[in-house]
């Protein structure tokens, strides 16, 4: 099973593609976590593990730069292209203030946090026909 967190795994089917002449014109992240078996969302801080909040910030956060980081050889130069990292808008913000949630709050952070800096990244040194966006609620 491919494993998006895994940058051996991400690179080498970057490879495979690029190999077999494949080209995305069109990439989109939606890959994230909330909670799983193992990590539940924090209802107070003293919930709140080192452990499960760089987790969560891998999952939601690092995929996208790994996506970005080897997905660039796969986009053609000279057509238009869309890089698309989603973050979803879990619960409302009258329900953001019930419960911490504070290693996927970090993480949401982090990732719209690449937005930032859409402007000045070497995907828009290389590949100036290419939109990126960094969505979420």
């Amino acid at each position: 099973m491919f494993n998006p967190t895994g940058e051996d795994q991400v690179e080498k089917l970057t490879h495979d593609f690029k190999n077999k002449q494949v080209y995305l014109d069109i990439i989109v992240n939606c890959v994230g976590l909330l909670h799983s078996d193992n990590i539940l969302p924090e209802k107070s801080i003293r919930d709140f593990s080192p452990e499960s909040l760089m987790e969560v910030f891998r999952i939601n956060t690092a995929v996208a730069l790994l996506l970005a980081k080897f997905c660039q050889r796969l986009v053609p130069r000279t057509e238009p292209s869309l890089f698309v990292s989603l973050s979803a808008k879990v619960e409302s913000m009258e329900g953001n203030k019930l419960e911490g949630k504070y290693s996927y709050r970090t993480s949401k952070a982090g990732h719209h946090f690449l937005q930032l800096f859409k402007e000045k990244d070497e995907w828009t040194d290389r590949l100036r026909r290419t939109a990126r966006l960094y969505l979420g609620g």
